[in-house]
Formats: structure tokens, sequence, C-alpha cells
């Protein structure tokens, strides 16, 4: 899926599209090397990518950041997502802030379920 996703990848839309709702599915937030390409092609996706496409990599940073990983910090990542999605909630494009506010009420709702 990350390879749909990178820059001379020739993919349909919505091969692309679904990529990004995929890799928000299987990251979790800590700070194994494969998390961080995931991390990655969220955050490329969410600046490169088409309208639909970067409202889908928002959720998919949601869905990553409240999935705690393994080790000594699973949840390594989740303040560095959550800023994010609070950056384009507070400055974000006028069309872009509704799905950074759902992408943030996720986020919640995910990390309150694994309490």
């Amino acid at each position: 899926m990350i390879k749909a996703l990178d820059k001379g990848a020739r993919q349909p839309r919505a091969v692309r599209q679904t990529a990004v709702l995929g890799l928000g599915r299987i990251g979790d937030a800590d700070a194994d090397p494969i998390d961080g390409w995931i991390r990655w092609a969220l955050y490329r996706s969410l600046h490169v990518g088409d309208p639909l496409e970067k409202r889908f990599a928002l959720i998919g940073m949601a869905q990553v950041a409240a999935r705690p990983g393994s080790g000594e910090s699973p949840l390594s990542a989740t303040d560095e997502l959550r800023s994010h999605l609070v950056h384009h909630l507070a400055r974000g494009k006028k069309t872009v802030r509704p799905w950074a506010a759902l992408a943030l009420g996720v986020l919640g709702h995910g990390l309150r379920a694994h309490e």
C-alpha cells in the first residue's frame, strides 16, 4: 500500500484513496520502522494527494495515533499526530477543518477504547 502512494506510482485515485484508508487501519503509534513508513505515507498523502485522499489521510492519522503498538513506548507518535491534526483544525483550509475535527473525534474515541 505504501508503494501505491509513492511519488512515481501511477495509480488511479480510487486505489490511492483505498491505500490511505488501509494504512490507517494497520498502522500503530509505536516506534517500529514500518509504522514510521506508514506515518510518512499518510503525511505525504495529506500534502500531495487529491482532495478526498487528503481527508482520508487525516482519518488514517487519527486511527494510527489511537492504536498502541508494542515495546517501551507504544504511543510514542500519538502527540505528534495529535498536534498535526489540531494544526489542520486551527489553520487548515476551510474544507479540511471539518475533517480534522472528525479525525480528532476518531482519535479521542480510539484512545478511550484502549484505556
